[in-house]
Formats: structure tokens, C-alpha cells, sequence
């Protein structure tokens, strides 16, 4: 019975974003799988967030509140949808048909047959892991989890006492992982965090699906589910699927916001434009550091409508008033309850030492190749760069590298010029790379030839 609860508040979650990607996409330009994946996303946030809100208000029984909310919005939807959106959506399954429509040897099957179990054998791994026991992860346990046991337990027996718990905590991160854990305990109705943590794997399925379907008119279907396997190739994003850090979670926000903007400056749709900016302003509501991410996507659309966009002067201002206007409804909440409550927040000194550089890459450096569990993958990226570094910086590839290098160059002036948070970056410098991780491999799959199979798949 609680795994039925347990999906009934991932279901509701889905059902708001749902909504909310509907508004946007009217035209229903996405495939019934991207959506699937897109409307989680966006919904998990946005449940989140309507619940710091209510929180802040007088009123009882909030999550009721937003369900009640959601299915009977969802429910008029579906009433007015007169297009029947579900009954004309084709679940296209081409990853299966189009190979043995198309096949040309029986190598290209069993290479099909390979690729879609070595996946399905690691999703099932971070779904059974995920679920298998409780938060054993420290800060997972002590930063995410507890808070949401104790936002539960607040609003169950002392519903004054939920603001005071929102104030609580010893630093000033961001609700929303805490508030998606509370939200799945009222649903299941008990603090079980062996069950929440099922947020991960899921986060992690629509990352995947959302990373096949950017790059899949690039390089056919056979070569973005190549990719996609290569993104789980590496121990440790796999390994975050299954615990509760929140760092996963910001990851797949930023990744799927770099693919949307990839695809918009290549279609030019606006559904693409919100579907970049709308993850990228969740990253704030997700960890502080969420704020240097939605930096970059915004550098990145000033660049882009600076170096190649053709819209009007008007167009642009309105672009760039939107996007920053979706960070004064999802991050600055936040922000302002920690400045009106004076909140503790990590500050750095600044204490600029050039000297710092080469100190910075040899740690960098024994921290990729011996400390993390990332394989080949760092020497197989430089070298896609440095071999096809034409390919880089033509077209929308040269956006995907700026946002490569925005990253680092983040990470490098806070080790040139904050010494005192020099040791803790380091300590956690492979959880620090997770963001970029997917972002780098897609930027892999558009800058690497296709080869001819790719091409003949291409839909």
C-alpha cells in the first residue's frame, strides 16, 4: 500500500508539471516520452516551491490543498483538451522498430540487444539500490532527509512550528530536496526515507530520456543510445542516482537545461526556450550553488542573442526579461527568507594568489584520475576536443563549449581567490563535476562524426 501512496505523489507532482509544460507547449511539439520526462521535472520542482509558499502562510493542511488544486486543474484540462492529447500522442517505440525495420546484419541487432539491457541492467541498479535501504550517506541524511522528517513531523503534530523548522537548519541551502522528501511522507504517511529516496532513479530515467531525444536528430538512434549508455558508464554519476545528495538533482536541472538550449538556438522554438530556462531556475531552488549554474545559462543566452541570434531588439529584451524573471519567482523566495531571517551562508575571503594555478591543476588532476571513479572518460573528452576542435566551434557546438568553460572558469577563480573555501571544494570536487558531467558527454555526441550507420537512422 505505501508504494501506491508513494506514486500518487510522484503522480500528482507529474500532473503539475504537466500543466505547466502544456501552457507552454500548445502546439504539443513534444514526444509523449519527452513530455513524461519534462513535466516530472518541472512538476517536482514546482510542488516543492508551492509548498515553502503555503508554508509561509497561515494555512492548514497544504498539501491537501495543492492536490486538490492540481487534479481538479488537470481534470478541467482534460475536459477542454478536445484535441485528446494522450488518445493522438504516438508512443513511438523506433529505438526497437526502426533497427529491424532497417536492418542490415544480425551484428547491428545483437549490437541493439546489448545497448538497451547494459541500460536497463543499470536503471534497474539505481531504482533496486536506491530503494534497498535507508539514507546511509551523511550529508544526504543530515542536510536533505532530516529536514523533511522534521517538516513532517511539524506539520503532523505542531503545524505552528513548521516555520521555525524551515529557520532550523545550520546553513542557509535551499528547501526544495528537503520539501520533495516531506511532500512523498505525507503522501506514504510516515518519514520513510528508504522509499523517498525512489526521487533519484526517477530524476535520473528523465534525464535519459531527455538526453536521447536532443541528441538523437543529431546522430540518429543507434548513436544517442550509444551515448546515453556512455553517460552511465561512469561509477560515480551512477552511484548518485542511488543516495540522497542533492547533487544529483541539481545536475539533472542544469543538463536538461543545456539541451533545451541547444535545441532552441537550433529550432528557434520558443516550448525550447522555456524548457532551458525553467530547469536552470530550479538549480536555485535546489543548492546555493545553483545560482553560479542559472549565471552561466544566462551568459549564454546573452551570447547567443549578442553573436548569432536574427530577432528584433525587442525580441531579445523580452527574452532576457523572461529569463530572469523566472528567477524572481522560483530562487528569490528563498533568497529573501534568508536575508529577512538572517539565515547563516557560506562567505569567502578574498585573498587572490596566482601562485594557486598549477597547485590547483595537479590537485585537479589527482583527484580525476585517483580519487574519482570516472575512468577514461576525462582524457576521451579533452581529446574529442582537441581532435575535432574545428567541429567544436562551429555552429551551436561553440555553446556547449562556452558553457564547458564558463564552468571551469567558476571553479577557477574560486580557488584563486577564496582561499578559505579552498579545502572544502576539494573535498567534494567530484561531487562539484557532477553538473557538467552530462553536458560534457553531450557535447561528445554533436561534436563526433557520425558514422554511417548513424546517419541512415537519422529521424
Amino acid at each position: 500500500m505505501i508504494i501506491l501512496k508513494l506514486f500518487a505523489g510522484l503522480f500528482i507532482a507529474w500532473m503539475l508539471g504537466h500543466l505547466i509544460i502544456r501552457f507552454f507547449d500548445p502546439g504539443k511539439k513534444l514526444s509523449a516520452f519527452e513530455d513524461m520526462a519534462l513535466s516530472y521535472l518541472v512538476g517536482q520542482g514546482s510542488v516543492t516551491l508551492l509548498l515553502f509558499l503555503l508554508f509561509l502562510l497561515p494555512i492548514a493542511h497544504q498539501s491537501l490543498i495543492i492536490t486538490l488544486l492540481v487534479v481538479g486543474s488537470f481534470a478541467v484540462k482534460m475536459f477542454y483538451d478536445k484535441s485528446g492529447h494522450w488518445r493522438n500522442k504516438k508512443i513511438s517505440f523506433g529505438i526497437f522498430s526502426g533497427f529491424f525495420l532497417k536492418r542490415k546484419n544480425i551484428i547491428i541487432v545483437l549490437l541493439l540487444i546489448f545497448l538497451v539491457s547494459s541500460l536497463f541492467i543499470k536503471i534497474s541498479y539505481s531504482f533496486v539500490e536506491a530503494c534497498s535501504k535507508p539514507e546511509y550517506a551523511w550529508d544526504a541524511a543530515g542536510n536533505w532527509t532530516l529536514a523533511g522528517k522534521n517538516y513532517f513531523y511539524a506539520e503532523k503534530y505542531r503545524t505552528d512550528k513548521v516555520v521555525e523548522e524551515l529557520k532550523n537548519t545550520v546553513n542557509s541551502y535551499p528547501r526544495g530536496l528537503s520539501l520533495m522528501h516531506y511532500w512523498l511522507f505525507w503522501w506514504m504517511g510516515e518519514a520513510n526515507d528508504q522509499w523517498s529516496k525512489m526521487i533519484f532513479p526517477v530524476e535520473l530515467l528523465c534525464l535519459l530520456v531527455i538526453f536521447y531525444c536532443g541528441l538523437k536528430p543529431a546522430r540518429g538512434q543507434l548513436g544517442a543510445l550509444v551515448f546515453v549508455c556512455f553517460l552511465c558508464s561512469a561509477p560515480i554519476f551512477l552511484y548518485h542516482s542511488t543516495i540522497g545528495y542533492a547533487d544529483l538533482t541539481k545536475t539533472v536541472y542544469f543538463a536538461a537545461g543545456m539541451i533545451y538550449f541547444y535545441r532552441w538556438i537550433q529550432t528557434n522554438q520558443e516550448l525550447y526556450f522555456w524548457s532551458f530556462a525553467l530547469p536552470l531556475a530550479f538549480t536555485s531552488w535546489i543548492k546555493m550553488e545553483g545560482r553560479i549554474l542559472y549565471a552561466i545559462g544566462f551568459v549564454l543566452l546573452l551570447l547567443y542573442l549578442w553573436r548569432d541570434s536574427k530577432e528584433t531588439l525587442r525580441s531579445k529584451i523580452v527574452h532576457i526579461g523572461e529569463y530572469l524573471l523566472l528567477f524572481m519567482v522560483i530562487g528569490l523566495p528563498w533568497q529573501l527568507f534568508v536575508l529577512f531571517n538572517q539565515l547563516p551562508g557560506q562567505e569567502g575571503w578574498l585573498s587572490f594568489s596566482f601562485y594557486r594555478f598549477l597547485e590547483f591543476h595537479a590537485k585537479v588532476y589527482e583527484l580525476l584520475f585517483l580519487g574519482g571513479s570516472w575512468g577514461m572518460f576525462w582524457v576521451l573528452a579533452a581529446g574529442t576536443t582537441l581532435f575535432f576542435f574545428k567541429r567544436q566551434l562551429s555552429g551551436r557546438n561553440f555553446y556547449l563549449l562556452a558553457a564547458i568553460l564558463l564552468f571551469y572558469g567558476n571553479l577557477l577563480f574560486i580557488y584563486l581567490c577564496f582561499s578559505d573555501t579552498v579545502d572544502f571544494m576539494l573535498l567534494t570536487f567530484n561531487r562539484v563535476l557532477l553538473p557538467i558531467y552530462p553536458v560534457i558527454v553531450f557535447n561528445m555526441g554533436c561534436v563526433l562524426p557520425s558514422l554511417k550507420i548513424d546517419e541512415e537512422l537519422v529521424v
